[in-house]
């Protein structure tokens, strides 16, 4: 029953780590709720989904100028100039 437990997971290993990371790093902006935390939030689900490559490389590089908006960190004007 392990085994089978183990395959299952291992199967959807991926799906798994993009949607538990950011609920396990929530935490993080709404105990300390400054803007460097969530700012944190956002570097540390980047640096995760970079090192485990469970998106392309591409796509968690576009994470900023998705979510630094949304959070108020900067706005989406500064995002872009500074992007490009």
């Amino acid at each position: 029953m392990l085994r089978r437990l183990r395959r299952g997971l291992w199967n959807y290993g991926s799906v798994a780590l993009i949607v538990l990371t950011p609920l396990l790093l929530l935490p993080l902006p709404h105990v300390i709720g400054t803007k460097e935390a969530e700012c944190a939030f956002v570097l540390l689900l980047m640096a995760t989904y970079w090192v485990t490559e469970v998106i392309p490389l591409s796509m968690t590089a576009m994470l900023p100028a998705i979510l630094f908006p949304m959070f108020g960190i900067m706005k989406s004007t500064d995002v872009s100039t500074s992007v490009c």
